[in-house]
C-alpha cells in the first residue's frame, strides 16, 4: 500500500464530504469518518486514532496503534504531543475509481504516525507509517484489537515457537499478518479478548501493512436458540437445542462466551428452609458464585444438624453431579463435599468453578437445594426407544441411541423441532439434522443402512416407549446413511453425522404445521451382530458441553423473480457427463427418466422413477453455476425452463 499512498494527491477535508461506493456511503469530516450501509447500518467509524468495525448493529472490534521508544534504559510508551502544531491533523482523502483512500497524521513526542485506510464497497484496509524526528530513534508498535469476546485462556499465535500467520476474531473476521511476518515478533489474544500484534524494533522510519479480512456481508439475526444468515435472498436458519446465544454488551454472544447467564437460566429450589440462606450472585457456563449465610432466629432452626461456635456455622456445602450410566441406562448422583464456615451477620462467598448447569447445590446437611434450569427451545422433545425394554421411557436421558444390532435390542431415535421461525411463503431448499455421535459399537464386518423418516403422529418425550410407537406412521424416509465398520469406518466416533430431511421439513411446513417429528432408524446390511451395535449421540438434556446437542439446519429462499426463459436439451449421448451452464435464475421442467441431478451450491435431489414432468423452482443466485446430469444410458433428458 505504501507505493500507492506515496503517489496519491491528497485533498484535506475541511467540511462534510459524501462519497458513494456501490452499496455503501462514506461520510468524511475533518476529524472523523463513518461508513454506512444502504439500510442505514453503520459499518465502520474512525475518530482520534481509533477505528471501530461493526457486524450488523454490534461492535466487532475497535483498534489503535500504540508506539513505544527506547529512552536509553528501556522501551516506554510514546505519548501524543502538540509540538507539530496539532495532535490530530485534518483527514485527507483521494478517490481512485471504486476505491477511496483516507489518511490522518498523529503527532507524538518522537515523530509523526500516519494511519492510512483503503476503502471499497467490500473492504476496509488499514496500515500505518511512522516518521521519527530523529532517524536514530528506536521504536516498536503494538496494534491492539479491543472489545472482543473474552476467552478461557490466552492464545499465542506467533512467537519463537508458534508460527501462525492469521487469527479468526469475533464475527469470523480474519486478522492476517502473513506478508508482515518478518516485521512481527508476537501475536496473542488475552483472556479478556484483546488481540495484540507486536512489531519488531524499527530504527528510524517504520511502515506496517497487515490485512483485515471482513466476512462477506450477511444479514445475521439471532434469538437465544436460533441463528439466521441471509444473503442475496437465500437464508440459512439453524434451530438449536437449548440456549445457544445471549445478548450481552450490546451484541449477541455464544452462550459459552457469556460473562453472565443470570437472566437466562432459572433457579429452581428443590428444597428450601428459613435457616440456611443462599444468594446466587452470578453464574455462567464456567462457574457459579453464592453468598452463604444463616438465620439463628429461624422458626425451624432446631430441625437441622449444626455446630455454631462464636457466631460461626460449621456445615457442609455439596455439589451434586447428575450423571448417566450408559450400561444401566439410569441416572446417578456423585457428591463433592466442601466444609464451610459461615457467620450469621456476614455473608460468606463460595465459588464453584465448573459448568453449573448439570449440577445440584446443597447448603447444609439436609436443607436448601437448588439447580439451574434452561428454558424450553426449538428442540421440543428428543428420546429413544428400545425393543429390549418395550415399556421403558428414556426421555430424560443425556443420550440419544439408535441401531441396537443384536436381535434382542433394536433402538430408534425420535426428535421434534418447532419450525415456526421459518418465514411464510418461502422455498425450502435444503434441511439437515445434525447429531453428535460420541460412541458407536459397530463391529468389524458389519454395516447398516440408516435413514431419517417423518413420524406422522403425536408423541411426548416422557411418554414414548417402544410399545407405544406405530411404525405405520413412518413416512417420507429419506436417503440412506451407511454405517460401516472395518478398515475404513464410516463414520468413526466421535463425529457429527448429518441426515438429509428436506422432504420431511417441507411436508410439515407446507401443511402449516409448526412442529416436525423425525425418526432415525437403521437396518442390517451385512454381518452377524452378537452384541449391541448402538450409535449414541448427545440429547438436548446434555449440559456438560452444550455445543454437542442436536440441531436442525434449514436453507430457504425467497420466491423466485420472474425473468427471461431458459431452454436447453441434453443430447441423447450418455457416454459422458453433460453440463449445462445457467446464467440466470429459472424454473426447471424436467421430463424423461430421472436419476440423480446435482445442483451446485444447493445440495441434490434423487428422482428414481420415470416421470412425465417434474417441476423445480430455484431462487436467484442458487442456480448460478453448473447443473450436472448423470442419467440412464438409454434415456434422454430435456430441460426447459421459464421464469
Amino acid at each position: 500500500m505504501i507505493e500507492i499512498v506515496n503517489k496519491i494527491i491528497w485533498t484535506s477535508v475541511v467540511s462534510l464530504v459524501i462519497i458513494i461506493l456501490g452499496g455503501i456511503t462514506l461520510y468524511l469530516q475533518p476529524d472523523k469518518f463513518e461508513i454506512v450501509l444502504s439500510d442505514g447500518t453503520i459499518k465502520a467509524k474512525y475518530y482520534s486514532g481509533v477505528l471501530r468495525i461493526y457486524s450488523g448493529r454490534y461492535l466487532a472490534f475497535k483498534d489503535e496503534v500504540r508506539p513505544y521508544y527506547w529512552n536509553g534504559k528501556g522501551y516506554i510508551i510514546m505519548y501524543k504531543s502538540s509540538k507539530c502544531g496539532f495532535k490530530y491533523s485534518n483527514l485527507s482523502y483521494s478517490k481512485d475509481g471504486d476505491t477511496t483512500y483516507v489518511k490522518q497524521d498523529i503527532c507524538y513526542v518522537k515523530g509523526i504516525q500516519t494511519r492510512y485506510f483503503e476503502i471499497t464497497e467490500n473492504k476496509i484496509k488499514s496500515s500505518f507509517e511512522f516518521k521519527p524526528f530523529d532517524n536514530s530513534t528506536k521504536t516498536y508498535f503494538k496494534w491492539n484489537f479491543n472489545s472482543l469476546d473474552s476467552i478461557e485462556t490466552k492464545e499465542v499465535y506467533l512467537d519463537k515457537t508458534n508460527k501462525e500467520s492469521r487469527a479468526v476474531m469475533d464475527f469470523d473476521i480474519i486478522n492476517d499478518w502473513e506478508k508482515e511476518i518478518e516485521n512481527t515478533v508476537r501475536v496473542e489474544r488475552f483472556a479478556n479478548g484483546k488481540l495484540t500484534i507486536r512489531t519488531r524494533i524499527f530504527k528510524g522510519y517504520a511502515f506496517y501493512d497487515p490485512e483485515i479480512i471482513l466476512k462477506e456481508e450477511e444479514n445475521v439475526t439471532y434469538t437465544r436458540s436460533t441463528e439466521t444468515r441471509c444473503k442475496d435472498g437465500v437464508c440459512s436458519l439453524v434451530l438449536y437445542s437449548g440456549t445457544r446465544f445471549v445478548e450481552e454488551d450490546n451484541k449477541w454472544k455464544r452462550v459459552e462466551n457469556a460473562k453472565s447467564l443470570k437472566d437466562v437460566w432459572d433457579v429452581v429450589y428443590l428444597e428450601n428452609d428459613t435457616f440456611h440462606k443462599i444468594d446466587i450472585i452470578d453464574y455462567n457456563l464456567s462457574s457459579i458464585t453464592f453468598d452463604l449465610s444463616y438465620d439463628e432466629n429461624s422458626v425451624n432452626f432446631s430441625e437441622y444438624e449444626h455446630e455454631i461456635e462464636e457466631g460461626k456455622l460449621k456445615t457442609k456445602f455439596k455439589v451434586i453431579e447428575i450423571l448417566y450410566d450408559n450400561v444401566t441406562e439410569e441416572f446417578y448422583e456423585n457428591e463433592i463435599e466442601y466444609e464451610v464456615e459461615v457467620e450469621e451477620s456476614n455473608k460468606e462467598s463460595f465459588v464453584y468453578s465448573g459448568n453449573p448447569l448439570d449440577k445440584k447445590f446443597k447448603f447444609g446437611v439436609s436443607s436448601i437445594t437448588i439447580k439451574l434450569q434452561e428454558p424450553n427451545t426449538e428442540n421440543l422433545d428428543d428420546t429413544w426407544t428400545n425393543s429390549g425394554s418395550t415399556s421403558s421411557n428414556f426421555g430424560s436421558s443425556l443420550t440419544l441411541s439408535f441401531l441396537g444390532g443384536a436381535a434382542t435390542s433394536q433402538r430408534k431415535l425420535f426428535i421434534t423441532f418447532n419450525i415456526s421461525s421459518i418465514p411464510s411463503s418461502v422455498n425450502i431448499i435444503d434441511s439437515n439434522l445434525s447429531l453428535y455421535m460420541y460412541q458407536e459399537g459397530i463391529d468389524s464386518g458389519e454395516s447398516y443402512n440408516s435413514t431419517a423418516c417423518f413420524y406422522n403422529t403425536s408423541w411426548t418425550e416422557l411418554g414414548l416407549t417402544w410399545a407405544s410407537t406405530d411404525d405405520s406412521k413412518l413416512i417420507l424416509c429419506g436417503e440412506s446413511y451407511f454405517l460401516v465398520e472395518g478398515p475404513d469406518p464410516t463414520p468413526d466416533a466421535p463425529n457429527w453425522i448429518n441426515y438429509a430431511v428436506t422432504n420431511i421439513v417441507n411436508s410439515s411446513y407446507n401443511a402449516g404445521n409448526i412442529n416436525v417429528s423425525i425418526v432415525i432408524n437403521a437396518t442390517l446390511i451385512s454381518g452377524d451382530p452378537l452384541s449391541f451395535d448402538d450409535i449414541d449421540s448427545r440429547s438436548k438434556e446434555y449440559s456438560a458441553d452444550v455445543t454437542l446437542r442436536p440441531f436442525l439446519n434449514i436453507t430457504y429462499s425467497e420466491a423466485p423473480v420472474a425473468g427471461p426463459s431458459l431452454n436447453c436439451t441434453i443430447p441423447n449421448d450418455w457416454s459422458a457427463t453433460h453440463v449445462i451452464n445457467l446464467s440466470k435464475p429459472c424454473n426447471l421442467n424436467i421430463s424423461g427418466y430421472v436419476g440423480t441431478m446435482h445442483f451446485v451450491g444447493s445440495g441434490y435431489w434423487n428422482l428414481t422413477t420415470n416421470i412425465s414432468v417434474s417441476h423445480f423452482c430455484f431462487a436467484k443466485n442458487v442456480t448460478r453455476g453448473n447443473i450436472t446430469w448423470m442419467g440412464n444410458s438409454s434415456a434422454r433428458l430435456n430441460i426447459n425452463g421459464t421464469c
